[in-house]
């Protein structure tokens, strides 16, 4: 059998897949530096936005995106392993079939010199009797020099069809050992190709992972971003409740200086402490921006138009003229 007919190549270079491994590992690793750093941006440029506001408890923008980070992260280290072991099992295996074409090779040159040792000894019998001369085994001789003479030629045969045999148990043997080796290297091949087939589907899955958290990661960050532009309109939309309600409470403190003069004179009580208090609560929490916890902005504003209408009897701005629509 020749060695050209065993298919002793892997069906890919182990450094073409670690090649590909590598480069696959330093992009997931440049996609998690560069998510990092938009979101330590998005979070100075978040942070530089609120440095007016008074609320210091309010939490990240990036906290939902901590959990994908790591998972990203964790993927990327078994990555790493698996291009290790991928790595390592083909060079194994290219080591491995390397020993094993040069002791083929080896004894391919063995058996081929057996062969042209036994070619020329038979040629070497053939040419003895038939070049002989003559005059050797001339009938001039006597009985007793012929017949040693024919003896030590029988001598000579059998010691050289014993090498023969010899010669042919050891091609035998290099042949079944021949058979051996190659029936071992072709199990051996087909156990490291079921591992690159196994090791291979893994990095497709680990594949398919990374790209759902790519996506996991670009919804987290538009909805963050989503999220940072409310808060901004919300704040926004706050400081206008404020500038109103302080117009408010100008009016009323003017009001309530009318309403006391008048009250001195005609002895009756325009308003009843618990308008009043109930007007403060409403102050109190807009100053200090906080609202109430199953109350919006709306609510808010529709209360202190109430109020204004039904206890102060002023009409305030319409919320359409300074507020944006939520």
């Amino acid at each position: 059998m020749d060695l050209m007919d065993l298919n002793l190549m892997p069906t890919i270079s182990s450094t073409v897949v670690k090649n590909n491994l590598t480069n696959y590992v330093n992009e997931a690793r440049e996609l998690v530096d560069r998510i990092t750093n938009e979101i330590i941006k998005q979070q100075k440029a978040m942070n530089d936005d609120d440095s007016d506001s008074e609320d210091e408890n309010e939490p990240s923008v990036s906290y939902n995106l901590s959990e994908p980070l790591e998972k990203l992260k964790k993927l990327t280290e078994q990555l790493e392993d698996s291009t290790f072991l991928i790595t390592t099992c083909f060079e194994m295996s290219n080591t491995r079939i390397t020993e094993l074409e040069e002791a083929l090779r080896l004894r391919d040159e063995q058996i081929q010199s057996q062969k042209q040792h036994i070619t020329i000894l038979s040629s070497n019998c053939q040419s003895q009797w038939t070049t002989t001369n003559p005059d050797i085994l001339s009938l001039r001789r006597s009985h007793t020099t012929r017949l040693d003479y024919l003896c030590k030629l029988k001598r000579d045969l059998n010691i050289e069809k014993s090498k023969n045999l010899s010669l042919l148990k050891k091609e035998k043997q290099l042949k079944d050992d021949y058979s051996t080796t190659t029936l071992t290297l072709s199990i051996e091949i087909e156990n490291l190709q079921k591992d690159y087939q196994n090791q291979k589907k893994k990095c497709e899955l680990q594949e398919k992972e990374i790209e759902n958290l790519k996506r996991q990661l670009t919804n987290e960050k538009k909805k963050n971003k989503f999220n940072g532009h409310q808060k901004i309109i919300q704040k926004q939309n706050l400081k206008l409740l404020q500038k109103q309600l302080r117009n408010l409470n100008l009016t009323s403190n003017t009001l309530s200086k009318l309403t006391t003069k008048s009250n001195n004179v005609l002895s009756t009580p325009t308003s009843t402490p618990t308008e009043n208090a109930e007007f403060e609560n409403w102050i109190k929490l807009i100053a200090a921006s906080e609202l109430p916890k199953n109350a919006t902005v709306n609510d808010i504003y529709t209360s202190i138009c109430k109020f204004a209408e039904e206890r102060v009897n002023i009409i305030p701005p319409k919320v359409s003229d300074q507020l944006p629509t939520f």
